[in-house]
């Protein structure tokens, strides 16, 4: 288990223009008992078997609060969980931290990274299961934060396995993003036990999701 396996199938690509709310759907996925947060002190709890779906929703529920707390920006990110970004696939490769590689090397839990660009920076994860986020420019514009350029609404599915086109504007309904959720976790034969959860993860993010923004800018807070 010394080198990665590039032909893992439990690594989650949320493709997303950034700032778009693609965060809040992993964090969201990630009340799902196999499905780990991008922390990896937390991966590792929930690994051991330490993390119930109430823990899980408890971890997120302190972000929301933190946010509201210092009136910031605050979340996990694929840094946090394997110690590079899409946009560091290089340092992946060439020099993979353990745990990196422990995660591709084992198939129960599946581990979350993000893709703010058109292009598929994990092409060489070829079995990884995409999301594609649409309709998330309602968050951009209240948030009034545009400067992800990158982002393009067309995407190609030749080089990637998409399992769910996920529409961000369902978050606004109640119905209709549990519906989403549900359907996402339906392709990797997962489930949320509890589903009063996923609401109680909406209505939370929609008090919290322009706390820090401000004319272009956004303060974050780890």
């Amino acid at each position: 288990m010394n080198s990665i396996n590039f032909d893992t199938e439990n690594l989650i690509i949320i493709n997303y223009q950034g700032h778009g709310g693609g965060k809040f759907i992993a964090n969201t996925l990630a009340l799902c008992n196999q499905i780990l947060h991008q922390n990896q002190s937390l991966a590792k709890t929930k690994i051991s078997g330490g993390m119930s779906e109430q823990q899980s929703l408890q971890t997120a529920l302190s972000l929301f609060n933190k946010q509201r707390n210092y009136n910031a920006h605050s979340g996990f990110g694929c840094s946090q969980l394997s110690g590079f970004t899409a946009l560091q696939m290089e340092k992946n490769i060439h020099n993979p931290n353990k745990f990196w590689t422990w995660l591709t090397n084992q198939d129960f839990f599946y581990f979350i990274m993000v893709n703010h660009n058109n292009v598929n920076a994990f092409k060489k994860y070829k079995n990884a299961k995409h999301i594609i986020c649409t309709n998330h420019e309602w968050i951009m514009q209240d948030r009034n934060y545009q400067k992800n350029l990158k982002w393009k609404k067309n995407y190609r599915s030749v080089d990637r396995k998409i399992v769910k086109v996920f529409n961000i504007e369902s978050i606004k309904d109640q119905n209709e993003f549990k519906n989403e959720i549900n359907q996402t976790l339906d392709k990797l034969d997962l489930c949320i036990s509890n589903q009063s959860f996923i609401e109680t993860m909406r209505v939370n993010f929609l008090q919290t999701y322009t706390l820090g923004y401000s004319n272009n800018q956004f303060n974050f807070i780890p």
